[in-house]
C-alpha cells in the first residue's frame, strides 16, 4: 500500500529546505476504543497552504476514518479544523518513515503501533487512582516552570497547551493536541509547551487566577465543583491517563482539595531572595502599583510598617510578596487532612540533583521512573541562579532585602546575615519569631 508517513519526531530541515508546517487539526470522538484519531490533509501542497489560509479558525471539513489498531479495527470520526500554529504537516511535505504509524490516502485509514493503543503501562498503582491529578505548587519564580516542564516530559502525563487557554470550553482541542505531540515530537511541543492556562480556571470560577487572599474549601461551590471535575477528566488521553496542573502565586490548596479530594501536590521551595529578585525583572510584577492595587490585597499592620521602614522600598515588598505567599502555604499545608498528599522539593535539590528529585516525584505521582525518561532528565541543562541577587542589587538594597524577611528566611532553612546599614531594620527586633534550624545550604 502506498503510504506517507508522519514523522516521530519531525527532522530538522536540511540546508536550503523550508518546511511549510500548515496546521490540520483533528478532533476525534473516540468509539469504543482508546485511540484517538489522526488525519492528515491530502492534495497540492500550494493548494493546501492557500486553503489554510482561508479557512483558518474554521472548520474544514469531517471525514469518516477507520483506526487500525492491534488486533482490532475501530471507525472514529475526525473533523479537521485549520487553526493557527504548527500541529502536523501535510503527508506531501514530510515522507519520513516512523515506527509503526502510516496514514493511507486510499482509505483514509492511520495506522497505529501498539505504543498509542492506550497503553498505559508505566502509570503504576501508588494507592491512588491514576485520574487524580497532580498539582505543582510554588511562589512564583521558584522554579516551578523548569520542574513541570520536565516532569511532563513523562510519556504518560497529560498537561495543559495554550489551546486550553483559548478554547477553555473546549478541551479537545487540548487533549488531542497532546496525543499529535505524541507523533510529532519536540517540534510541535516547543509551540505548544505547557503552560499555566489561567484563563481556562477562572472560566469556571471567576477570580481563580488573581484572588486577594488564598482561595479555601470554603470558596468552591457546587456548581464550580461539578463544572471542573467535567473539564478536567477530558484533558487526559489513554496514553497520558495522569493530569498535571502548574498553578502559582496562592497555593489554592483548599479550593483545589474540595474539588478534586484525592488530588496530589508538589510544592517547590525556594529562597525568598531569589525569588523576590527575580520579580523585580520580570514585566508582570504588579508590586509596582503599590500594596493598595497589587493582587495580594494590602499589607497587614507590621509588614506595612517594616515596608514604612524601608523607605516603601520595592526590593522589600517584593521579599513580602515572598513572605506572604509562604505563610498562606504553610497555613494551607498544616490544613490538610492528609498530609501525605503533599510533597516538598527544593529548587537548589532540583539543580544539583534533578534525577534523584525526581526519581521521588514520580514515585510519589505513581508514575514509572523508566530509562528513557531518566536520560531526558539527565541531559536537562540545569543552573542555579539563586545567587543572581547578589549581582543584580547593589550592596544596599541586599542589605534591605535580607533584614526585612530574615526570621522568615530562617523558617524556611535559608541562612540571612542582614548587613548593618542605617535604615535597614531587622524584623526580629520588632517581633518575636520562632525559627527552626537550618534544612540545607545554599550552593
Amino acid at each position: 500500500m502506498g503510504s506517507p508517513y508522519l514523522p516521530n519526531p519531525l527532522p530538522n530541515p536540511h540546508p536550503g529546505q523550508k518546511f511549510d508546517y500548515t496546521l490540520a487539526w483533528f478532533i476525534s470522538q473516540r468509539a469504543g476504543s482508546g485511540v484517538d484519531g489522526v488525519s492528515s490533509y491530502r492534495g497540492d501542497t500550494a493548494t493546501t497552504r492557500d486553503r489554510n489560509r482561508r479557512t483558518e479558525g474554521k472548520v474544514a471539513r469531517t471525514s469518516k476514518m477507520t483506526a487500525i489498531a492491534p488486533h482490532r479495527e475501530v471507525e472514529l470520526w475526525a473533523t479537521s479544523t485549520i487553526i493557527p500554529g504548527p500541529v502536523l504537516p501535510t503527508c506531501n511535505q514530510l515522507n519520513m518513515p516512523v515506527e509503526g504509524v502510516r496514514v493511507s490516502r486510499a482509505s483514509h485509514r492511520v495506522f497505529l503501533p501498539a505504543a498509542l493503543d492506550g497503553s498505559i503501562a508505566g502509570v503504576r498503582s501508588s494507592g491512588s487512582s491514576s485520574g487524580d491529578p497532580l498539582f505543582i505548587i510554588g511562589t512564583g519564580r521558584c522554579g516551578s516552570t523548569l520542574f513541570h516542564d520536565l516532569l511532563t516530559r513523562h510519556p504518560h502525563v497529560s498537561f495543559m497547551t495554550s489551546l486550553a487557554n483559548r478554547h477553555p470550553t473546549k478541551p479537545a482541542y487540548n487533549r488531542t493536541c497532546v496525543s499529535c505531540i505524541d507523533i510529532a515530537g519536540n517540534p510541535l511541543r516547543r509551540k505548544y509547551f505547557p503552560v499555566e492556562a489561567y484563563r481556562f480556571w477562572d472560566h469556571y470560577f471567576r477570580g481563580f487566577s488573581s484572588p486577594f487572599r488564598d482561595l479555601t474549601a470554603d470558596d468552591a461551590s457546587p456548581c464550580a465543583v461539578k463544572a471542573l471535575r467535567t473539564a478536567t477528566r477530558q484533558f487526559v488521553t489513554a496514553r497520558r491517563p495522569r493530569m498535571i496542573f502548574k498553578i502559582t502565586g496562592w497555593p489554592r490548596i483548599g479550593f483545589l482539595q474540595a474539588v478534586y479530594p484525592q488530588a496530589k501536590f508538589i510544592s517547590v521551595i525556594r529562597d525568598g531572595r531569589a525569588v523576590a529578585n527575580s520579580l523585580l525583572n520580570v514585566h508582570f510584577w504588579d508590586g509596582w502599583l503599590g500594596p493598595n492595587k497589587w493582587s495580594l490585597g494590602p499589607l497587614d499592620g507590621e509588614r506595612d510598617e517594616r515596608w514604612q521602614h524601608h523607605d516603601r522600598s520595592f526590593v522589600a515588598l517584593a521579599a513580602l510578596q515572598w513572605e506572604i505567599l509562604m505563610e498562606a502555604y504553610a497555613e494551607a499545608k498544616a490544613s490538610m487532612p492528609d498530609p501525605t498528599q503533599l510533597m516538598e522539593i527544593r529548587y537548589e535539590d532540583l539543580c544539583s540533583d534533578p534525577v534523584s528529585v525526581f526519581r521521588r516525584a514520580t514515585d510519589f505521582a505513581g508514575l514509572e521512573f523508566n530509562a528513557d525518561f531518566e536520560r531526558c532528565i539527565s541531559s536537562a541543562r540545569l543552573r542555579d541562579a539563586n545567587q543572581k541577587w547578589r549581582q543584580d542589587l547593589t550592596p544596599a538594597q541586599q542589605s534591605i532585602l535580607e533584614a526585612c524577611v530574615s526570621p522568615s528566611l530562617e523558617q524556611w532553612g535559608y541562612d540571612a546575615q542582614p548587613s548593618a546599614i542605617p535604615g535597614a531594620v531587622n524584623p526580629a527586633s520588632m517581633t518575636p519569631v520562632t525559627t527552626e534550624p537550618a534544612a540545607m545550604s545554599l550552593s
